[in-house]
């Protein structure tokens, strides 16, 4: 046999088998006419193991990215009952980005100035209007009743006022139901404790994700008859933190009553510290605090053990957000002199390590959420109406603003290298593309500083978890659900006209 005979496949069989191939890699690239990613009715094609296999064999250009969020939303709608997959609540944007609430018979006048903190606006006030409140007040007083009580910081009339004005100038019906933690009692009090050392050690491999973890565990307010270990030794925490005793046998006090009173005032001070609904101090007000007996002694106990789980989960965002701002103040004093400096591979290392801790505080913001969603919503902040037509959600604020929407828009700012606007600015999606919106407290440094090249560079190739197509949490910044319909609609058109 000649050298032609001996090879195989022939010749003019290897050329049809590598055409079948092409062809064949073709097709799975390529969409089919019958594809089930686009396929309403087909639920086993919303699953994030099934889209992620996708995502990495299909080969899908940029456009996909749309339709293949828009799946995996349907697939938390349909089967993600108890939030494993996180938030499915877009966080809300910041004041005077969207329109104004059309209300005029509540609102009144709609020119007058925006305040630049609802929260803050509210304690200025306070202060202007009313004197400070300590635990023990209500009896001095000669009465229980909480609206008679000077714990009453703002009247109703200076809390409708503030809260048309804000309303008036855009902000959503959330960010003013919730409270503001930025220059809280809280805060201050962490403030602190990281100045004496106390901060989170978050250098070491695995330690954000062994913080967001424990996180996760220590929220579970479900089983709440037996405390925890961090709510056992709360009241050391407090003395640390310089606002309660002790807990010893005395303060305490061995007869029902002494352990009544001691509760009640204990539950004040924390409604105060926390900023607590006003529905729900009027409901243990007439409820347990109005009677002593052993079963208003043990709802009070099981209030108080709530409140504490409360104090400490959103301590712990606190101390996780403040280690989030010190590696942005790193990176945005970080100066190289060229490819070759040592400093950036501590560069890389803080922009990896800022990736990591910004997802981990959103999944901890929406269990927060979550979990105590009673002991943070107060509608009574809002006028009369103003929640018409518009769900009321928990929202962490930090500055005016959601505290996952600005590590939304630090991711923008990190994606185009834009670091000196990192945790200050926030974007802001309009009709025709984005805006950069700078203000309050956070607008003073905005913008200002010059950033090196090199490090805008290394910031834009970081990768950003909350801005990935499979994020389990609020969607990403980008994903619009108007564009993913429109592509599924372009793709049925164009494979019914073949």
């Amino acid at each position: 046999f000649g050298a032609a005979d001996r090879e195989w496949p022939p010749p003019h069989e290897a050329g049809a088998q590598a055409s079948m191939g092409q062809q064949r890699q073709r097709a799975q690239s390529e969409d089919p006419e019958d594809d089930a990613l686009i396929d309403d009715y087909c639920p086993l094609m919303t699953s994030p193991t099934r889209l992620n296999h996708i995502m990495k064999t299909r080969g899908l250009s940029d456009e996909y990215s749309h339709i293949i969020r828009a799946r995996f939303e349907q697939h938390r709608q349909l089967f993600d009952k108890t939030g494993r997959y996180g938030s499915r609540s877009r966080p809300e944007p910041p004041p005077g980005s969207r329109p104004a609430t059309s209300m005029d018979g509540v609102l009144g006048d709609r020119g007058s100035p925006v305040p630049q903190g609802f929260n803050s606006r509210l304690a200025e006030l306070a202060v202007e209007d009313s004197v400070p409140w300590s635990p023990g007040d209500d009896d001095a007083d000669g009465g229980d009743d909480p609206g008679s009580s000077p714990r009453e910081l703002v009247t109703a009339d200076t809390a409708g006022a503030a809260a048309a004005a804000a309303l008036r100038g855009g902000t959503s019906a959330s960010l003013v139901c919730c409270p503001e933690w930025r220059e809280s009692p809280l805060h201050r009090a962490q403030l602190c404790v990281w100045e004496r050392g106390g901060a989170p050690d978050l250098d070491e491999e695995g330690a954000i994700a062994a913080a967001a973890e424990a996180f996760v565990a220590s929220t579970d307010v479900s089983a709440m008859g037996a405390p925890s270990p961090a709510a056992a030794s709360s009241f050391a925490q407090e003395e640390r933190f310089g606002t309660i005793a002790t807990n010893d046998a005395g303060t305490w006090g061995e007869g029902l009553q002494a352990r009544w009173t001691c509760l009640k005032e204990r539950i004040e001070a924390l409604w105060f510290r926390m900023s607590i609904p006003g529905a729900v101090c009027q409901a243990i007000h007439s409820g347990p605090m109005s009677v002593i007996s052993p079963h208003a002694l043990h709802q009070l106990e099981k209030h108080f053990k709530e409140l504490e789980s409360y104090e400490a989960s959103t301590g712990r965002l606190i101390r996780l957000w403040l280690a989030r701002q010190s590696i942005i103040d790193r990176i945005k004093g970080t100066h190289v002199l060229g490819v070759n400096d040592v400093r950036l591979e501590g560069l890389r290392g803080d922009l990896a390590k800022l990736n990591r801790l910004s997802a981990s505080v959103v999944r901890c913001v929406g269990v927060w959420a979550q979990q105590f969603r009673h002991l943070i919503i107060d509608t009574l902040r809002l006028p009369a109406g103003a929640t018409v037509g518009r769900a009321v959600r928990p929202v962490f604020v930090w500055g005016g603003r959601d505290l996952v929407e600005r590590i939304h828009s630090d991711s923008d700012f990190l994606a185009r290298g834009d670091i000196a606007n990192l945790g200050l600015a926030a974007v802001v999606r309009t009709d025709v593309g984005q805006a950069v919106v700078r203000h309050g407290a956070d607008a003073d440094g905005a913008g200002r500083a010059e950033t090196p090249a090199l490090v805008s560079a290394y910031a834009a190739a970081q990768r950003q978890t909350v801005a990935e197509v499979l994020h389990e949490g609020p969607p990403p910044p980008w994903y619009s659900p108007e564009v993913a319909r429109a592509g599924i609609e372009a793709l049925r058109r164009a494979a019914v006209s073949k």
